[in-house]
């Protein structure tokens, strides 16, 4: 088990290496010997542009500083998710069919089931699509009504269904109380987390295992930014003292936070707004969460994994694109929007050589 991790770790270390730190070697019989004009090459982040498509846009300051000849190119759009607000009425029709996508059998991959798994489902779809909800296929899943989403998970992604398996043996310490099995099982929602949406920023929030504790970590949901979506454990205690365990997706709101419920067969869309609707204060977001549970619970266990945008990946924030031939006026790449033919290439493919 634990070479089969290490060479899906080396795999996925080589692929990111691949993706996003291709240099740009310079021929050594090439090289200019003018070097009387300063460097006008312009790096941009990469991320920016590659993620331009969710949420709202703001705009992110010029901070080129060549003092011969600073770049009049338009400020890159930057994305963000501090000002992105859930439009709960268009994701709706779709969280209908991500919560019906269960037969209601108790199965797991590692401590992720299926309202884990739905939870990360409905925050990819989110942070990927903003409010342009899909219709059709998933991202780990194509939701389906009384289908098990391991199985079409499986199908699509066998390395990250492996890696889930992965993630107990090294997450996981020894437990001897429910409390210390709970704070295992929300630290490996995180490292789960992570490792499926790695392009995300992901932050473990914490873990609340007394009421004082649990009303502190939704203090921090209420003051989150705009945008923030939170991976949600919980277990609530029945009124006979049997423990259960959930898991939800939260959305901060600008008007609260809304607590979007997973794993319920046949889920009609008013039940979901009911739940869903928007929570201004601690002990109206604890009651919602409380409600998710089964009947006559007490919530007493809460633990959250908080992502607010996209990672930026730090060799995406060097690269140079179009004309780096070392003459001529784009001698140091020309701040142009980049494109797959002209990123981290020469006109003359000199760069390759």
């Amino acid at each position: 088990m634990r070479n089969t991790t290490k060479k899906i770790a080396i795999t996925k270390i080589l692929l990111v290496i691949s993706i996003v730190a291709i240099p740009m070697c310079q021929n050594i019989a090439a090289k200019s010997q003018d070097n009387s004009r300063n460097t006008s090459m312009r790096f941009v982040d990469f991320n920016a542009l590659d993620s331009a498509s969710l949420g709202n846009m703001e705009r992110k300051n010029d901070t080129t500083t060549n003092k011969q000849n600073k770049s009049k190119t338009p400020q890159t759009p930057l994305l963000t998710m501090n000002n992105f607000n859930f439009d709960l009425e268009a994701w709706l029709p779709r969280l209908v069919q991500i919560v019906n996508s269960t037969d209601g059998s108790f199965f797991s991959v590692g401590v992720c089931g299926t309202c884990l798994l739905q939870a990360y489902e409905m925050a990819a779809e989110i942070l990927h699509y903003g409010n342009t909800p899909p219709t059709q296929d998933g991202y780990f899943f194509n939701p389906a009504p009384r289908t098990n989403p391991f199985t079409d998970f499986r199908q699509r992604h066998s390395i990250l269904y492996a890696t889930l398996v992965d993630i107990v043996e090294y997450y996981v310490i020894p437990a001897s109380n429910p409390q210390e099995r709970f704070a295992n099982s929300a630290r490996v929602a995180y490292a789960s987390a992570i490792s499926l949406l790695p392009q995300y920023n992901w932050r473990f929030l914490g873990y609340g295992t007394t009421q004082g504790e649990i009303r502190q970590i939704l203090g921090q949901i209420m003051q989150g930014n705009v945008g923030s979506l939170y991976i949600t454990s919980m277990t609530h205690r029945s009124s006979a003292g049997v423990n259960t365990h959930h898991s939800v997706l939260l959305v901060r709101t600008s008007g609260g936070v809304r607590v979007i419920q997973t794993n319920v067969t046949g889920a009609p869309d008013y039940y979901l707004r009911h739940i869903a609707r928007e929570n201004a204060t601690i002990q109206s977001l604890q009651e919602s969460l409380t409600q998710v549970g089964v009947p006559n619970s007490q919530l007493i266990m809460v633990g959250v994994s908080q992502v607010n945008g996209s990672y930026t990946i730090p060799f995406a924030s060097a690269l140079s694109f179009s004309d780096c031939t070392g003459e001529g006026d784009s001698r140091r790449g020309n701040a142009r929007i980049p494109s797959a033919s002209t990123l981290n290439q020469c006109a003359s493919g000199r760069c390759n050589q």
